[in-house]
């Protein structure tokens, strides 16, 4: 296999299907074989890292929010009011909406 053609079925599994495309059948089988497992390899091991991360997280949440009471929310300002805007709603009705388009 030339240099090129091997660096190109290193890269990615599509490389490796590229270059199994100008190889002989058997030669070709074992470059698709070989790109197989290492693609399934490289998922799983993502997959395991990925799961631990979230574990971990999870581990992380609990001890954190463990003194948190379960219906605890932020409290309300005295003057609701005065924290709140106003809004005004203006209705069309559908001629009107039909004649400012």
């Amino acid at each position: 296999i030339p240099p090129t053609a091997a660096a190109a079925a290193q890269d990615t599994l599509g490389g490796a299907v590229g270059v199994a495309a100008h190889l002989p059948a058997p030669l070709a089988g074992a470059l698709l074989d070989g790109a197989h497992l290492a693609f399934v390899h490289g998922l799983h091991l993502v997959a395991g890292i990925s799961a631990i991360i979230a574990i971990t997280g999870a581990i992380v949440a609990v001890l954190a929010l463990r003194h948190v009471p379960a219906g605890a929310q932020s409290a309300e300002p005295a003057d609701v009011a005065a924290t709140h805007e106003t809004v005004t709603f203006i209705e069309f009705d559908n001629q009107e909406a039909c004649n400012a388009a």
